[in-house]
């Protein structure tokens, strides 16, 4: 079975997927303590490739919005990639 991840591909690849392909990845939801923050909660996904470079991508939750967890997941996963792609 072939493990490689095309990350510049037009389909993100999910957490499992990468996790599959050797990529070390860590995945912290949070809730911002200061009442006056513009946000509330937060998704921060942090990824190490199997060659050891290491990149990270954040998704905040307004206020104003339902937090969610997959779609917390989905926007952090997607920006921590971008992050790995112009970094490395």
């Amino acid at each position: 079975m072939n493990n490689t991840i095309d990350i510049n591909s037009r389909n993100t690849p999910t957490i499992h997927q990468l996790r599959r392909a050797g990529w070390k990845v860590r995945v912290i939801h949070g809730k911002y303590e200061n009442d006056e923050a513009l946000f509330d909660r937060y998704t921060r996904i942090e990824l190490t490739s199997p060659d050891g470079k290491d990149s990270f991508g954040v998704a905040n939750c307004s206020k104003k919005d339902q937090w969610n967890r997959k779609l917390g997941n989905r926007i952090a996963l997607g920006r921590a990639l971008k992050d790995y792609s112009t970094v490395n």
